[in-house]
């Protein structure tokens, strides 16, 4: 069979596309000890899993720069939004004190010491139980993620 090279590119084009439908079917992520997990009450925590809410703020700084586990707090209970577990990952890519212009992508307004961590890449999975910590904490041995 004889393809012009568009006709060829486009063949590698769908092929290359049916192999990684089926990773992503297949897909099933396990934390590593380099990742991170991060609690955060609702409803922000599912506004980050959808990408609304794209700066994180906190009264302490981070160093860490990476992939970090968005799990959403037990507590405030909200109806309909998932409580205990791990809703997305997202990576931290900058940490530095909280402006006026963050307020929209942190959903909040500036408050006195308040960082902005930054996040980007912000990847939805199939919800998961994770108990949650304070602070930054390692997951839970054997956690699987599933990209949603």
């Amino acid at each position: 069979m004889n393809l012009t090279p568009l006709q060829q590119s486009d063949y590698a084009l769908r092929q290359f596309g049916r192999e990684i439908h089926k990773v992503a079917d297949i897909m099933k992520w396990t934390a590593n000890r380099h990742m991170k997990c991060l609690s955060v009450r609702q409803p922000w925590a599912s506004m980050i899993a959808r990408g609304e809410k794209t700066i994180e703020t906190r009264t302490w700084p981070t160093e860490y720069r990476g992939d970090l586990i968005i799990v959403s707090s037990l507590r405030p209970r909200i109806d309909d939004l998932p409580a205990g577990q791990a809703l997305c990952i997202a990576r931290v890519v900058d940490c530095r004190p909280m402006t006026r212009a963050d307020e929209l992508a942190a959903r909040c307004e500036l408050y006195a010491g308040a960082f902005a961590w930054v996040l980007d890449n912000i990847r939805p999975v199939e919800p998961v139980a994770v108990t949650g910590k304070l602070g930054l904490y390692i997951p839970p041995d054997g956690l699987k993620i599933k990209f949603i």
